[in-house]
C-alpha cells in the first residue's frame, strides 16, 4: 500500500535509461519543425479549464466524470477507477488499501492476463 510506496528507493538517472532502453520495442519518430513549435496545444488542442483551473478541471474528470466509477486495469497491472487514482495520487488516505501490483503477477503467471502486444495493454 501507501506505506511500501513510500519505502521505495528511487533509481538514478542512468538506472532508468538502462531499463527503458533495454525495454524499447518501438522507435522514435519526429514529427516536422511546425510540430514541434505548435507543441502539445497544435497536437491536442488546448486543455479545458473549469473555473480557470486545470487541476480543478482534472479532479472534475476524475471524480465527476461519467466514467469515474469504471474498474479498468492500469498498464502497471492495477484494477482501479479514475477516482481512485485521484484519490491515491492528491489525497491518499491513510490506512487505506490501494490496488497493488503483486496480484498482476499472480494473474500473469496464472495465465489469466496476458500483455497485448500491440498497444501494450493487459486483456
Amino acid at each position: 500500500g501507501l506505506e511500501e510506496l513510500r519505502r521505495q528507493e528511487v533509481a538514478s538517472g542512468a538506472e532508468l535509461n538502462q531499463k527503458f532502453t533495454k525495454e524499447a520495442r518501438n522507435s522514435m519518430k519526429h514529427g516536422s519543425l511546425n510540430t514541434f513549435v505548435g507543441g502539445l496545444v497544435g497536437l491536442i488542442g488546448a486543455p479545458r479549464m473549469v473555473k480557470g483551473s486545470l487541476r480543478e478541471a482534472m479532479r472534475c474528470e476524475h471524480q465527476g466524470g461519467a466514467d469515474a466509477e469504471v474498474r479498468f486495469m492500469s498498464s502497471n497491472g492495477i484494477v482501479t477507477t479514475a477516482r481512485e487514482e485521484w484519490e491515491f495520487a492528491v489525497n491518499p488516505v491513510e490506512g487505506k488499501t490501494y490496488g497493488e501490483r503483486n496480484e498482476f503477477r499472480k494473474l500473469v503467471v496464472a495465465g489469466l492476463v496476458r500483455k497485448a502486444h500491440m498497444n501494450g495493454t493487459y486483456i
